[in-house]
């Protein structure tokens, strides 16, 4: 089939977060989102869409305080996402990223009747793309400041897939 396209009727948070009683992740669900299983050029070209206007989906994302939320693990899939790849989502997620020289935003409005709950709202629509695979601390007291930007490179997810939370040279974690 050369559509590409291809639904699946899952819960997209088992191939994100680690479940407790098998230590481990779904990752065939996980390849199947990040599209590697598809080659290089279509894994660039990704671009993933997500209806979490409003917190619409917090309560059956774990917005309870004790697991991430739908926005924290839409935050970790877009790192993982190959260079190039994009979301789209009605909820701003940035605030779950440290710094943001490794992706671009771009937030353009709806305009009324592009939502089925309300005919006459406008959503925000929020666009982000990846363009590196890592980034720099910016803190004023980071001890990165003083060596080169090739030194001082981190990647966006640590070896396991998760975000990475802290600068590994000042361990400031991010400004929200």
């Amino acid at each position: 089939d050369n559509t590409l396209v291809e639904f699946r009727n899952s819960d997209f948070t088992h191939a994100i977060s680690i479940n407790s009683t098998y230590n481990k992740r779904d990752e065939q669900l996980r390849r199947f989102l990040l599209f590697q299983d598809k080659n290089e050029e279509v894994q660039k070209g990704l671009v993933i869409f997500v209806n979490n206007a409003e917190e619409v989906f917090a309560a059956r994302s774990g917005d309870n305080g004790n697991h991430p939320t739908l926005d924290e693990r839409l935050a970790e899939l877009f790192a993982n996402m190959k260079v190039g790849g994009r979301m789209v989502t009605l909820t701003d997620i940035r605030e779950h990223f440290i710094f943001s020289d490794w992706y671009h935003y771009h937030c353009f409005d709806s305009k009324e009747g592009a939502v089925s709950w309300n005919i006459f709202k406008s959503v925000p629509i929020h666009v982000l793309t990846k363009v590196h695979h890592q980034w720099t601390c910016r803190h004023k007291d980071c001890p990165s400041a003083v060596l080169g930007e090739e030194e001082v490179m981190q990647d966006t997810v640590k070896e396991n897939g998760s975000l990475q939370d802290v600068c590994i040279y000042c361990h400031n974690a991010p400004s929200r």
